[in-house]
């Protein structure tokens, strides 16, 4: 009786629960050319592209012009919750990049291959010096794209970083240097303190046997 109270406390507990739970979006769709997602950065637009402020579009989507950045939408679409869910360029042959001087979430616009993304909303060559606190955030490389040239930002920061610490390992060892240079001209070590202390003992010791040993000759003497 009590095993069947059980399994239907069970049950209805699990019915309950069914009925009350909100179900969670799901994103879990592939990607596809018409999700939409963030503008491409350019002063002018590639062929095929339209215009949307200081952004671009693929033509076959809706530019949708909100500060600071510009996103893409399908035609007479709104696409914000897949595009802030899950952050993506509307072309998969541009490279996303972040901002690192907002909100998290405020600050996605993508470059192409090969550009590299700054706090500016702009995209260099990737050849050009760019200052790493300057430098935005890479999230994704183009599909199909060369390397990103965000990595030459890090390899400078390492090479920096590098030869700093070369520098200080020279410091330390013209330290050893001098240190070992004055232990030369020192000479013959003087004797410490307590090696000195430790001498004195000993003779005083050895004074003190000898006067034991003459006490009892003399004594020996007497009794002869």
């Amino acid at each position: 009786m009590l095993l069947l109270n059980i399994v239907l406390l069970t049950t209805s507990t699990q019915i309950l629960a069914s009925q009350f739970a909100e179900p969670l979006p799901r994103f879990l769709d592939s990607r596809a050319d018409t999700s939409g997602g963030w503008a491409l950065s350019a002063p002018s637009c590639p062929s095929n592209v339209q215009t949307c402020d200081r952004f671009c579009c693929p033509s076959s989507m809706d530019c949708v012009r909100v500060a600071p950045q510009s996103h893409c939408c399908p035609k007479g679409t709104t696409c914000e919750a897949v595009y802030k869910a899950s952050p993506q360029c509307a072309d998969d042959s541009w490279s996303l990049w972040n901002r690192t001087d907002l909100k998290k979430g405020d600050g996605y616009f993508c470059c192409l291959p090969g550009q590299i993304g700054t706090n500016s909303n702009n995209c260099v060559a990737g050849n050009t010096p760019v200052v790493a606190t300057l430098s935005a955030q890479l999230l994704s490389s183009a599909a199909g794209g060369p390397p990103s040239a965000s990595t030459s930002v890090a390899k400078s920061s390492k090479t920096m970083a590098t030869s700093a610490g070369e520098s200080e390992t020279g410091v330390t060892s013209s330290v050893s240097v001098v240190s070992t240079a004055s232990q030369s001209r020192t000479g013959t070590p003087t004797a410490t303190p307590a090696a000195t202390s430790s001498s004195s003992a000993n003779k005083i010791s050895a004074m003190h046997q000898i006067g034991l040993l003459g006490g009892f000759l003399i004594m020996a003497r007497m009794l002869l």
